[in-house]
């Protein structure tokens, strides 16, 4: 018995390209961008400025990954606030739940 595709085909998710060009690099301040979006999924591209930070919060029900691609961010892990510094070409895993803050250093 031959299986056709052509239903499965209509519903079937698809692929999407997104780019970091155009990124803008900033000297005050910070730009949130939507790069792509699923059900399951946001894909953000954030720039923040030297200095620019975010208070100590948790996503309960969101995984987050930041990568760093120039300059470093310092990420404060837990309510403790472990401070871990991030070099370009390294990121930062936070699962559901966890607590963090960061700032652009």
């Amino acid at each position: 018995m031959a299986i056709s595709n052509t239903t499965e085909s209509a519903t079937e998710p698809q692929a999407s390209i997104f780019s970091l060009e155009g990124t803008p690099v900033l000297s005050s301040g910070m730009v949130d961008t939507v790069a792509a979006r699923s059900g399951n999924l946001v894909t953000r591209i954030k720039v923040y400025a030297e200095g620019c930070e975010n208070a100590l919060h948790a996503h309960q029900r969101e995984e987050h990954v930041f990568f760093v691609l120039a300059g470093q961010a310092t990420f404060y892990l837990s309510r403790d606030e472990h401070a871990q510094v991030v070099n370009p070409y390294q990121g930062v895993h936070l699962p559901a739940g966890a607590y963090y803050r960061f700032h652009s250093t």
